[in-house]
């Protein structure tokens, strides 16, 4: 499932789509930047927070 997106999701939907792809007919990715393991459903329950190599700064202060 890819679900989620909000107004940047038309950006990034080829890529996504990329990434469906190959986890349905492969089962992993094909791009090593991108593990399937960040995209399992499990990951929620676990409490496994996927954290930005590049955060917005200042961003706790635009609240």
């Amino acid at each position: 499932m890819a679900a989620g997106f909000s107004g940047h999701g038309f950006k990034t939907s080829p890529s996504v789509g990329g990434l469906v792809a190959d986890l349905v007919l492969d089962g992993h990715s094909s791009i090593p930047e991108i593990p399937e393991a960040d995209f399992r459903l499990s990951r929620f329950a676990e409490s496994d927070l996927l954290r930005s190599p590049h955060p917005y700064v200042g961003a706790g202060e635009m609240r």
